[in-house]
């Protein structure tokens, strides 16, 4: 149906999309990382940004049946 259609359009959008988000986030975690680092500080708060970031992807991406 329609409905199948839309959703790989979707989808196709979706993955080319994903890996410039994945970069983008990528780089933020990183710096993140870089900052928590010069302080001295734990980097649990980076690798839980980027388990969210993971998580709330693929919810989305099977949200979408992907």
């Amino acid at each position: 149906g329609l409905g199948d259609v839309y959703k790989r359009q979707a989808y196709k959008h979706l993955s080319s999309v994903e890996s410039t988000y994945d970069s983008a986030v990528s780089s933020v975690v990183s710096e993140m990382r870089s900052v928590l680092r010069e302080y001295n500080q734990p980097e649990t708060i980076a690798d839980q940004a980027w388990s969210y970031y993971q998580s709330a992807k693929s919810s989305m991406i099977s949200s979408l049946g992907g």
